[in-house]
Formats: structure tokens, C-alpha cells, sequence
């Protein structure tokens, strides 16, 4: 096999290792095990364990089943990156969490935001 050909076989293989360690990260986040996750997808368990080790790709149409099924998009799955889609429903998702809270653990909530926003304000400013 020649060297271009190993360095193929190596980038695909490490991209497919990140879809799963997404795949996982998420399913944990959610409390869901394998296989129901697997029934949430349509899929088999043996799929889920298979794409979460990196061991084998999804088809296209069960990569599309898997992210709804995590409630993600597919962008996030395959490069890791937040999609608008995904942000706005991280913040519906907060929105709701905090409608379980009362004032003063909201008020603690805010004033944590102010703050790292202030922070990272700050940081931005100093690396400039």
C-alpha cells in the first residue's frame, strides 16, 4: 500500500474515532445507554457500538437517524461543530431547565453568565 494510500486510511480512521467519541459524549449527556439509543435511531446496538468505537461508518440515511435520535445535527456528529441549530436548542433546552428553578437559583444562574461573559471579554481584550 503506498504512503498516500496508509495516510487515507489513517485520516478516515480517525475521523470516524471522532463521530463516535461525539456519538458517545452526547448519548451519555443524555442519560441514553446503547440500546436505546439504538431503538430511539432505528438502528442495532451492535450499530451504535460499532460507530461509537470508530470500528465502522453509518450509512448517510442512519447518520441522519442517530442525530435526531441525539437531537443534534449532523454537522456536530461528523466535524464537531455547533451548528445555530444545535445552539438555539441548547438554549431552549436552558430556558426549560430554568423554568424548574426558583428566583434566587435563577438570579445565581444570570450572574454566572454575566461573568464569564465579562471574563472572556476581558480575555479577549488582553490577547488583542
Amino acid at each position: 500500500m503506498s504512503s498516500a494510500a496508509t495516510d487515507a486510511t489513517e485520516d478516515f480512521r480517525i475521523f470516524l474515532e471522532g463521530i463516535g467519541k461525539r456519538i458517545t459524549k452526547t448519548r451519555t449527556e443524555l442519560g441514553l445507554s446503547q440500546y436505546k439509543l439504538a431503538d430511539l435511531a432505528h438502528l442495532t446496538q451492535q450499530q451504535v457500538s460499532y460507530a461509537e468505537r470508530g470500528y465502522r461508518g453509518l450509512r448517510c440515511d442512519n447518520l441522519l437517524s442517530m442525530a435526531n435520535a441525539l437531537n443534534v445535527s449532523t454537522d456536530y456528529l461528523l466535524t464537531g461543530q455547533i451548528t445555530e441549530r444545535d445552539f438555539s436548542k441548547m438554549l431552549s433546552d436552558i430556558q426549560c431547565d430554568m423554568d424548574d428553578l426558583n428566583p434566587e437559583q435563577r438570579a445565581i444562574i444570570c450572574e454566572l453568565i454575566k461573568l464569564f461573559v465579562k471574563e472572556n471579554k476581558m480575555n479577549s481584550a488582553s490577547s488583542q
